[in-house]
């Protein structure tokens, strides 16, 4: 889905009952699914666009990730 363009964000339901952690996720999809660091932060960003939280705090969200972004990518 996310190669042709669509929407695409990694979550857990219930961490505490599933056992499931984001950061698995994200491991999972970059070591199983061929997702690249540059990928993986499309997805996260994704995720901040479509929270269930009013405009103006995923706007401070997205601002944030969007400072700290380069500095992640530098490390890679």
């Amino acid at each position: 889905y996310f190669d042709h363009g669509h929407v695409v964000t990694l979550n857990t339901d219930n961490r505490l009952m599933s056992g499931v952690m984001l950061v698995d996720e994200y491991a999972h999809a970059a070591s199983r699914l061929g997702f690249s660091l540059i990928e993986l932060a499309a997805v996260a960003r994704n995720g901040f666009e479509s929270a269930f939280a009013p405009w103006y705090e995923r706007r401070n969200m997205l601002a944030a990730f969007d400072a700290a972004l380069p500095a992640i990518l530098a490390r890679q």
